[in-house]
């Protein structure tokens, strides 16, 4: 170190570990920070529609376009073969959409509908919902969706932040590499957040 040379290279390799650093410490308050505000239900969700006798005519069970055709087509083929007699049955008719909300006055299911767990396509997610998001796992049930725990995030967040009585003699002088907005946002979403509890 009594060399001026060797002085200096140390410490411009200080400086950049210390620049590195605080980008990171940025980078990953920031990635937390996109996990408090994410809405698990971007990910995976619970969706009730209408049942197939919702909107069906006298609410007997009714086809898409597709699978009347089909069954239209089915029945007359069996028909030409001697395996069955008789007109096709339309039931409900034609028009099933399991967009539309049930129908109140359905008498099958009592304007209950049915419901289904939907799964994001986790390509075309936010980016608050891909930090949220922790990955898929198939169980003998089924998919498993995992998600990164908000309540951990939320508690690292307010120690760093000194939210909690205890930690309010922390320093963060790591925030300085974060946007001021940034930063103010996140104070003010984390004390309201406290202010709940």
């Amino acid at each position: 170190m009594a060399d001026s040379k060797v002085s200096i290279r140390v410490h411009e390799l200080k400086t950049a570990i210390s620049e590195r650093a605080e980008v990171k410490a940025a980078d990953v308050l920031r990635e937390a920070y996109n996990i408090l505000l994410a809405d698990p239900r971007e990910l995976v969700g619970y969706i009730v529609h209408c049942c197939r006798h919702c909107y069906g005519e006298d609410h007997r069970y009714q086809r898409t376009t597709f699978e009347f055709e089909a069954d239209k087509r089915q029945h007359e083929a069996a028909v030409s073969k001697g395996e069955s007699q008789g007109d096709f049955d339309q039931m409900g008719g034609v028009g099933y959409d399991e967009r539309l909300v049930p129908n109140q006055s359905c008498p099958v299911c009592f304007g209950r509908g049915v419901g289904r767990v939907v799964i994001a396509d986790t390509r075309n997610v936010s980016k608050q919902a891909a930090a949220l998001y922790a990955g898929v796992k198939q169980t003998k049930d089924g998919l498993e969706v995992k998600l990164h725990s908000k309540v951990d995030v939320m508690d690292k967040l307010f120690r760093h932040f000194g939210l909690y009585e205890a930690d309010n003699k922390q320093k963060t002088s790591d925030l300085e590499g974060l946007p001021r907005e940034l930063l103010q946002a996140m104070v003010q979403r984390l004390k309201a957040l406290n202010d709940q509890r």
